[in-house]
């Protein structure tokens, strides 16, 4: 999970996200491994903060936290991760896109769990 925790700091940075302060990483940081959502709310920064969830809810695997994400094609390319994630087909439906909820839902059907488990590792 350290590596999820690096990896969110590392699309923070490289998103043209300038104005993200050292305290909206930590935030971030601490959100991914303690898997708290409530971390991800904090961060100042819109964009930090919808990357944030999205990064979390895949952890989690809680298509929830997508809902509170504010960038409408985040949302969708968030809940296409969770799908993924819980192999559910059931989490594409709510991707607005239809063309993207049928492919979502073919993608889910066709995973392996080892791919799944990878992706986990």
């Amino acid at each position: 999970m350290r590596y999820l925790a690096f990896a969110i700091v590392l699309v923070l940075l490289s998103s043209g996200c300038t104005n993200v302060s050292d305290q909206d990483i930590a935030l971030a940081r601490k959100a991914i491994e303690s898997g708290n959502p409530e971390n991800c709310a904090k961060i100042s920064d819109s964009v930090g903060k919808d990357l944030c969830f999205s990064m979390l809810a895949s952890k989690n695997r809680d298509e929830r936290l997508c809902a509170r994400i504010s960038d409408e094609e985040l949302i969708d390319g968030c809940y296409m991760s969770v799908a993924m994630m819980k192999q559910d087909a059931a989490v594409c439906a709510k991707i607005r896109d239809e063309q993207a909820s049928k492919e979502c839902a073919e993608s889910v059907k066709g995973m392996g769990k080892e791919v799944v488990k990878g992706l986990l590792e």
